[in-house]
């Protein structure tokens, strides 16, 4: 049975929520008032009980929220104006605290998702019309998708490796869903002739009870060397996984995942050459 209910009043103009079920908070980004804005980035239990005001200095017209449970991070995106290029993607802890702006110049758009595994944010631009993403601490800048219409919100399906987003023109001509691989390859329309669309998400529930993803790293690497990804489904025998490669950095990632299904158990190790 389906019930509804009010966590929160006294917000005006709220412009992202995200749930964050294991630490059972809901985040919202909040433009109370008019212009002058008075933004805030607020958090409270999953009732509505235990509000909070998270964030409150220099938080100007905050849209786009989201999550970074695994660093502990909220991420939001402050529109600042209107189509000059003066808005910023923002980051703090879950608490409020340590208060980082990451990316300035960015313009119109509600729409932030973040792929902590694979260490990116990601976020429409309605002035420029493109898809855009970046490093967690906004380094790499990169244009994913361009010569959109008027994409705004956006949502990344992890599992899948595609991201999705909304293109929502007040002429209503291109009104639709849309979406691409992770690096904005394979462009499709998904839906279109949908009115007004202005927020997505991606459910991939099913998908949690069915598969067990593994992503395999190493942070003690030592740059330099080369080393060879051995993986084994029980210490025995070890079978060389991948090319072997030089390593750059002390920490290693990798951006696939394994389905731990498929191997019934699995270890992995780095051999040194």
């Amino acid at each position: 049975m389906l019930t509804e209910a009010t966590l929160n009043t006294g917000n005006t103009g709220s412009g992202g929520v995200a749930i964050d079920r294991s630490g059972g908070k809901i985040y919202w980004a909040s433009c109370a008032g008019g212009a002058p804005f008075n933004g805030r980035i607020r958090r409270a239990n999953l009732d509505g009980s235990g509000y909070e005001d998270l964030v409150t200095n220099n938080v100007i017209h905050p849209v786009g929220i989201a999550l970074d449970t695994e660093h502990g991070k909220v991420y939001w995106k402050d529109l600042e104006g209107n189509l000059n290029g003066t808005g910023k993607i923002q980051r703090a802890n879950l608490d409020g605290s340590n208060v980082e702006t990451l990316l300035t110049g960015i313009d119109e758009a509600s729409g932030l998702a973040v792929d902590a595994v694979g260490g990116k944010i990601y976020w429409p631009e309605l002035r420029t019309k493109k898809i855009q993403r970046a490093n967690l601490d906004g380094t790499g800048i990169q244009d994913l998708v361009v010569g959109l219409s008027t994409p705004t919100t956006i949502s990344i399906d992890l599992f899948e490796g595609r991201m999705y987003w909304t293109d929502s023109s007040w002429t209503g001509q291109t009104n639709r869903i849309q979406r691409a691989n992770l690096d904005g390859s394979n462009v499709q329309i998904v839906v279109s002739g949908i009115g007004f669309p202005w927020g997505i998400a991606v459910d991939t529930s099913s998908l949690l009870n069915i598969k067990k993803a593994v992503y395999l790293d190493s942070t003690s690497l030592t740059v330099g060397k080369i080393y060879q990804l051995q993986i084994s489904t029980g210490l025995n025998i070890w079978t060389n996984y991948g090319a072997a490669f030089i390593a750059t950095n002390s920490v290693w990632r990798s951006t696939g995942y394994l389905d731990v299904d498929n191997w019934g158990s699995l270890f992995f190790r780095f051999q040194a050459q």
